[in-house]
């Protein structure tokens, strides 16, 4: 018996990036994470992140720091390492600032 991913919450846990595949809006836990490549903070949450298993149901997207004047605007986003947990129709359920604090997806869930 196989059961919708909507109501399973089975969904793989996965890091994307924003702009990639959208099409799947079922994931209970969506984080934006606003990453600049040349920030050693952003570079260290993305390792701690991608290197470890990330929880069923929750996706972690990757939004270009530099390039996302309108969605850091929406978000009210003023410093990479943010990460922004919104639900299907992208409205913000809660914003956290991880620059210096812990790098772990644990932390972040823990702080949204």
């Amino acid at each position: 018996q196989t059961l919708a991913p909507a109501e399973s919450g089975s969904l793989p846990g996965r890091y994307t990036s924003y702009y990639t595949d959208l099409t799947n809006e079922a994931y209970p836990v969506t984080l934006l994470f606003f990453y600049a490549a040349w920030c050693p903070e952003c570079r260290a949450f993305k390792q701690a992140i991608t290197t470890n298993p990330i929880p069923e149901g929750v996706q972690v997207l990757e939004v270009n720091y530099d390039k996302e004047s309108e969605l850091k605007q929406k978000y009210g986003v003023t410093l990479q390492t943010t990460f922004v947990k919104t639900n299907s129709n992208r409205e913000n359920l809660g914003k956290w600032v991880g620059y210096g604090k812990e790098k772990s997806l644990n932390s972040v869930l823990e702080n949204l």
